[in-house]
Formats: structure tokens, sequence, C-alpha cells
């Protein structure tokens, strides 16, 4: 009995031979299947080859007994040699391909470091402007809060002064604002 079997790479619907009883009236149903499955198999193997990318290690026979009018043995080997042409072409083409990336991955990588060195030697200097800013600040600050201002020998603290001047200034800000005022009246 026959059934279809679907292939995994063409999507094509193959036959598959079962064979269910062995009586003397299906023997030549049985000859004509065991032909058929030979050449199945033969496509398979070819299929398969394809879609591992591997041949297989059998050698592709003909049995004498096909009924078919073809001689399979002669095309078999081109198609052999046509795979295996492929093969190593497709094998070539991927070699090219990886080498063609791994030569991208490395140039990009040379460059990607190339450019944290230089933002890192950039970082190195603006933090050593930094540290020089700091202790510069910190030298002026030491400094201011040591100053005093010596007055008629007195020594007097500079934020007395700030708080005096602040003092000033606030005067100030109120007396434009009476002034203000004082216009808007008239």
């Amino acid at each position: 009995m026959n059934s279809l079997r679907r292939s995994p790479i063409t999507g094509l619907y193959h036959p598959r031979t079962t064979i269910y009883s062995l009586s003397n009236s299906s023997l030549t149903d049985n000859q004509s299947s065991s032909s058929l499955k030979r050449k199945t198999s033969t496509v398979d193997r070819i299929l398969y080859a394809d879609k591992s990318g591997f041949l297989p290690s059998e050698s592709y026979s003909c049995s004498s007994r096909s009924q078919s009018n073809v001689d399979l043995s002669k095309s078999l080997s081109s198609l052999d040699q046509s795979i295996l042409e492929a093969q190593v072409k497709r094998a070539l083409s991927c070699n090219e391909t990886m080498e063609a990336t791994i030569k991208r991955i490395r140039t990009e990588g040379l460059y990607s470091i190339k450019d944290l060195i230089n933002q890192n030697e950039v970082l190195e200097r603006s933090l050593q402007e930094s540290n020089m800013k700091i202790s510069q600040l910190e030298h002026l600050l030491n400094k201011t809060k040591q100053q005093r201002i010596i007055s008629n020998d007195i020594t007097t603290p500079i934020s007395n002064y700030e708080e005096k001047i602040k003092n000033l200034e606030n005067d100030k800000l109120q007396l434009k604002l009476q002034f203000e005022q004082v216009k808007s009246i008239k």
C-alpha cells in the first residue's frame, strides 16, 4: 500500500511504500514497489545531502531490475559531482564571509580600543586639572578663614564686616522700595 510523505526540504509529497502482505497475488506489486523504494531512497539521500550539506557515505546504486527507462547511475554520478561542487562553493563562500566578518570585527575592535584610550587620557587630564583647582580653592578657603582685618590695632574677623555689608545692602533695598512707593503715591 502506498502512502505519501512530505519532504521537509522541498515541501513536496513523495511516495512511501509499506508492504502489508507478501502473497503471490501481490508479487508484481512488491517488485514495482521495491524499485520505487530504491528510487525514493535515492531521492531521499540526495535531499538529505542537500539539507545537511554532506553526502551520505553510501553510493547511489541503481538496480538492473529497475523498471525505469532512465539509466540513473550516470546521472547520479554527475549529480554527486554537482552536489560536491555546490558544497565546495558554499564552503568557500562561507569562509570568505567569515574572514570578512572577522576583519571587520578586528578593525572595529581596534578603533573602539583607540577611542577608549583617547577618552581615558582626556579623563585623566581633566581629573588632574580638577584636582589642581580643588587644591587651589582649598588653599584660598583656608586663607580666607584665617584672614583678619586690622583697624585701630584691633583684629576683627571678616565675618563681622560681611554682616555689616549685608545689613547695609538690606537697608539700601528698603530705601529703594520706600522711594518707589513715594513715587507711586505722587
